[in-house]
């Protein structure tokens, strides 16, 4: 079995979502300070919806940690394929394993196919992805805190759902803590 690479790696994604938090913590930290030393002056709803968006810091604050954590510690799923690359008709054997379900409320694995669509109208381009094959391969709820083994069959479809498209198995875990990591896992496949 061939371990598949996630994409981006769990790094990037932390490193990511720590910009984010620390944009978003930075701001109402600051705009939080400003107003506090003008308590006076500040109407009563300020305080509660300032009060609200603290809390939302708080919360994205103990999400950085818990993702730097497990990255740290490598407590991500892995995914192994039984070949390099697959073919449209054909199908494959999967081993998805997460090593530590104790943090994991729920796991699913897809098998996902995406290709980036632009139009042009006037003086802009736009490009969106576009989803255009999605199958839930697994859905579970981990109840022990021993590491799960789970092997799967993959069955390509005949052809292509689009033209110039990518597919990959995504994972996605939904932490006790109450966050959600997804971990994308990149698949070559070659025409027949």
């Amino acid at each position: 079995m061939m371990r598949l690479a996630p994409h981006p790696s769990p790094w990037a994604s932390f490193l990511g979502r720590l910009l984010f938090t620390t944009v978003w913590t930075g701001f109402f930290g600051g705009f939080s300070f400003m107003v506090w030393r003008h308590v006076e002056q500040t109407p009563w709803f300020i305080f509660a919806i300032l009060g609200f968006f603290d809390l939302l810091a708080v919360g994205m604050l103990w999400d950085v940690v818990v993702r730097f954590w497990r990255a740290l510690n490598h407590r991500e799923p892995v995914v192994e394929i039984d070949r390099p690359s697959l073919v449209y008709g054909g199908s494959a054997q999967l081993r998805v394993t997460e090593p530590h379900p104790e943090s994991v409320a729920e796991l699913s694995v897809r098998l996902v196919c995406e290709n980036l669509i632009t139009t042009k109208t006037d003086n802009r381009v736009q490009q969106f992805v576009n989803r255009c094959h999605d199958e839930e391969l697994l859905h579970l709820s981990p109840d022990t805190p021993d590491p799960l083994h789970r092997m799967l069959s993959v069955r390509m479809p005949d052809a292509p759902p689009e033209k110039d498209v990518s597919w990959k198995i995504v994972v996605g875990t939904t932490l006790r803590q109450g966050g959600t990591m997804v971990h994308t896992f990149p698949l070559r496949v070659e025409p027949r």
